[in-house]
């Protein structure tokens, strides 16, 4: 987003998230947004959600009236914290995510709440 406000692009309108549903028997739901996008900064603009719409100053990128923010990378924290190691990863020695399909339906069999 940040490349695309710096270069002039501005959001006139949006339609925040919003379901869409196929009419294939397998559905595959999907979440939308509409976004109508200009090269100047348009008097009022419009935010739709659900069944509502309202004016706005400025839509920024995170579809809300108010002013542009954007969040940049960091390597370090911005306060006192132990350090991480590791982000997100399985990391259980393999005993779950290396559970056969067999394993699987034998632990619903004995305890179906699992």
């Amino acid at each position: 987003w940040q490349p695309l406000f710096r270069n002039g692009l501005r959001i006139n309108f949006a339609y925040r998230t919003f379901r869409w549903d196929s009419e294939a028997s397998l559905k595959a739901h999907v979440h939308c947004i509409i976004i109508g996008f200009s090269r100047q900064e348009a008097a009022s603009c419009t935010i739709f959600d659900r069944d509502r719409h309202y004016e706005a100053l400025h839509i920024n990128a995170y579809l809300m009236d108010a002013p542009d923010v954007f969040i940049g990378n960091r390597t370090k924290p911005i306060c006192v914290v132990p350090a991480m190691l590791f982000g997100n990863m399985p990391n259980d020695g393999g005993f779950l995510s290396g559970f056969s399909r067999e394993a699987k339906d034998e632990i619903i069999r004995k305890y179906p709440k699992a």
